[in-house]
């Protein structure tokens, strides 16, 4: 687990562990590629090819 130094926070890349799958009600499915803050925030790709940061509590768990 690789962990990079960003504006003093922790993130921690998981792109090459396998992505998470989560879904957003307006963004819809997505791969987590980073997580900050204790994962409290992610960095997310969706399925339109963006790539936003997003509070993990308005994301939910693929297929939960």
């Amino acid at each position: 687990e690789s962990c990079h130094r960003v504006a003093a926070e922790c993130a921690v890349d998981l792109a090459a562990d396998g992505a998470r799958k989560v879904t957003h009600p307006k963004f819809g499915d997505g791969e987590v590629l980073r997580e900050f803050e204790a994962g409290t925030k992610m960095e997310i790709r969706f399925a339109d090819g963006q790539v936003r940061t997003l509070l993990s509590r308005f994301v939910q768990d693929a297929g939960a």
